[in-house]
């Protein structure tokens, strides 16, 4: 590269290797200025000069809205899957190096916002999973936050979001590269019903003695279903050790054999995922230790709608 100076030419003398293409890239110190030019190059040997089609990326956006369903938070909370997805379609040879931009609507106080990225499900629908992140932002009180990303053919999920939940705002995501796209990620069915952990509700895990007067919920599944289970803590409820019990059930919405847990988790939320069979069951939220108080809501994810209720 060459040393930028105010004058009308500039010049580099280099040993350049038989046989290797070399790119030459005229350019001004500030951008948009205007104005024509030459180029002379001069060698010993014969050699070609030949110029290159302009590359001009083009812009893919989308437009969002933070409100007060779909204000979930970053990850670190437990209603972060509310927030909106999008399909990133990276569709190169091989890779792609393009940039990503959050925009949101500037206010007295921006919160801080930013995006992850997960490589998309086969499906196109919302990532339930917080793991598999490829993309973790540093999120910022910014009207907008910017990344240069380098990625390979396929496609990716990418959430926009504040980092507290409940911060309402619009907002717009801009890819700018060659061979992207940018679409909303299909919705799954969901149903959802809230609860606590109370006095007399408060069990704990099935260490304890008292476990199953945890709070109880009856599940009817209509057909063979793949369900995605998350039991989350509401905002401003800090709870170390969530899980969920699982149990077959009848009409009468009776306790019956026992299924499965998921995993424990100090985290704000965990998700279980199982397939069912058509019938009844009873889902059972827990704490990890007994006596243990607080709010929490329980989401199913599917390909089809199924009914919860309390026990």
């Amino acid at each position: 590269m060459t040393t930028f100076y105010p004058s009308r030419e500039n010049s580099l003398e280099f040993k350049a290797v038989a046989n290797q293409p070399y790119v030459i890239v005229p350019s001004t110190f500030n951008p948009k200025i205007e104005d024509s030019f030459w180029i002379n190059a001069y060698c010993r040997v014969p050699f070609t000069f030949v110029p290159l089609k302009a590359v001009v990326p083009t812009t893919t956006t989308a437009q969002g809205e933070w409100s007060s369903s779909t204000a979930g938070g970053a990850p670190n909370n437990g209603t972060w899957r509310n927030n909106p997805q999008y399909i990133l379609s990276v569709n190169q040879a091989t890779k792609s190096s393009f940039s990503l931009t959050l925009v949101q609507q500037p206010s007295k106080c921006n919160p801080h916002i930013g995006f992850y990225i997960w490589r998309a499900r086969p499906d196109k629908r919302k990532v339930l999973d917080r793991s598999g992140i490829i993309y973790e932002p540093k999120l910022a009180s910014s009207v907008q936050v910017s990344a240069n990303l380098t990625l390979e053919n396929g496609d990716y999920a990418v959430m926009p979001c504040t980092y507290q939940p409940r911060d309402e705002n619009r907002f717009m995501l801009k890819a700018v590269g060659e061979g992207l796209s940018l679409v909303s990620a299909s919705d799954w069915h969901v149903t959802q019903i809230t609860g606590a952990w109370a006095e007399g509700s408060d069990g704990g895990c099935s260490n304890n003695p008292n476990w199953k007067i945890n709070p109880k919920f009856f599940l009817q599944v209509g057909s063979a279903s793949k369900l995605h289970i998350v039991l989350g803590l509401e905002p401003g409820t800090e709870i170390k050790g969530i899980g969920l019990y699982i149990f077959s059930s009848d009409n009468s919405k009776t306790l019956g054999n026992y299924l499965e847990c998921s995993k424990f988790v100090t985290e704000a939320s965990v998700v279980h995922v199982r397939d069912f069979g058509p019938g009844n069951y009873i889902i059972m939220a827990s704490t990890f230790a007994p006596n243990t108080k607080g709010a929490f809501f329980l989401n199913i994810y599917g390909e089809h709608s199924v009914k919860l209720s309390p026990a």
